[in-house]
Parts: C-alpha cells; structure tokens; sequence
C-alpha cells in the first residue's frame, strides 16, 4: 500500500515543502516563490534530502530568470 507525507517549513518569506511517497523511500521538495510552487525535479532518497532543496531552489532560480516580469520586480 502507497503511503504519503508531507512536512512544510516557513523561512523569511520561502516556504519549503519536502514530500514523501510510499512504496520506495524518495523524498523531494518544493519551494513557493510570489505565490507560485516550484517542484524538485527529481526524488532523492533520505540521506540526500538537502538535495532535493537545492534542487528546488535551482529550479525557482531558472524559472525566476525566464520570467522578464519577475526579474525587475525583485
């Protein structure tokens, strides 16, 4: 039987959220950016968690800078 978890962490103003999903242990991450979410691209297992959060940032950061709109704003 798949099982799920979720646990959220609220920094300044970056909220982060590392997910778990069942059958196989992999954890990934999302970070919300101006009210958007950003997803890890990739599951990492539990002693590479920190990755999962650079992973998301990296994306964030990708995403921030394709946005023309966004870049000025910050």
């Amino acid at each position: 039987m798949a099982s799920s978890s979720t646990a959220t962490r609220n920094s300044g103003g970056t909220r982060w959220q590392r997910q778990l999903e069942g059958g196989r242990t992999a954890w990934s991450s999302i970070v919300t950016v101006n009210g958007r979410q950003i997803q890890a691209r990739y599951w990492y297992d539990g002693q590479h968690l920190n990755n999962a959060r650079e992973d998301a940032a990296e994306a964030a950061l990708i995403w921030l800078g394709n946005d023309p709109n966004l870049a000025h704003s910050c």
